[in-house]
């Protein structure tokens, strides 16, 4: 499972590489998922629909679920709030929408960032599949140590 990890807005030769990806898996038959998380600030908010318009400009055909940072979660867990960037291009709708403040993805627990990965990696989970890898790997695994024990 490919990540994909930015600080700030990725590029566009990275965007066009990862739609190549996922067009390679669409041409397999695979449906893609990708699980975004960000900041709830000005630019977090809007690089969903950032990654969103630039993989549909390269052809890729993806579902994107911004599973974090949502005023849900910023509700349930309480992470200390900042002044959103008032330089940013972005701040007057964003403003408007949430208010003064902004949240860091990364003031969330890593236990709870962990869970949210996992939590969501599961909805889209092939079980059985899943369970099938397990099992081979297990084996393969078996397979190796006896012939290092050896």
């Amino acid at each position: 499972m490919p990540c994909f990890s930015c600080r700030g807005y990725g590029s566009a030769s990275e965007y066009w590489r990862a739609a190549q990806r996922i067009q390679r898996q669409n041409r397999d038959g695979k449906e893609c998922v990708i699980l975004h998380l960000g900041d709830h600030d000005p630019s977090g908010i809007d690089m969903t629909r950032d990654i969103t318009e630039r993989l549909a400009t390269f052809g890729a055909d993806v579902y994107i679920n911004r599973i974090a940072l949502n005023m849900p979660q910023i509700q349930q867990y309480d992470p200390p709030p900042n002044p959103a960037k008032t330089t940013d291009s972005r701040a007057g709708d964003y403003i408007k929408r949430y208010g003064v403040n902004s949240w860091e993805l990364d003031a969330l627990e890593p236990k709870i960032l962990d869970e949210l990965i996992s939590d969501n990696i599961l909805k889209y989970l092939d079980a059985d599949k899943f369970e099938q890898a397990k099992i081979k790997q297990d084996q393969e695994r078996q397979k190796i140590l006896s012939v290092v024990i050896e």
